[in-house]
């Protein structure tokens, strides 16, 4: 299996203004008619993780393998920035219909990471 790692500028794609600036990435996946997904990680240091994942079109074979793609956001962003803007454009978007399983990071303290085993985040 092979991995691509990102490495877009996050202040490039944050400061586009795009139709899904206000949904959700299950909004935006449904209404491109792609399948989303969810997984929880917890660290060796307890900080639990959202990541998402977009394995592809609801007419995939799920049975054929695809080549990884996981996008890693800068700092202050989280993985929608990869999402947000129009669907030609939206890096995650784009690669995902054209055939990849792609994977949204979320570094530690972002809106969708936050939690922690045993600290509280306020």
């Amino acid at each position: 299996m092979k991995f691509i790692l990102s490495a877009l500028g996050g202040a490039v794609l944050a400061a586009n203004i795009g139709p899904n600036n206000f949904k959700t990435l299950e909004q935006i996946c449904l209404q491109n008619g792609l399948k989303s997904e969810m997984t929880t990680l917890v660290t060796s240091d307890g900080y639990i993780l959202n990541v998402r994942r977009i394995p592809g079109k609801f007419t995939d074979d799920p049975t054929v393998q695809k080549p990884v793609v996981l996008f890693m956001h800068c700092l202050d962003c989280d993985h929608m920035e990869y999402v947000s803007h129009q669907p030609d454009k939206a890096p995650a978007l784009v690669l995902a219909n054209l055939g990849y399983d792609v994977w949204l990071g979320n570094n530690r303290g972002n809106r969708f990471s936050k939690a922690h085993v045993s600290m509280n985040s306020r």
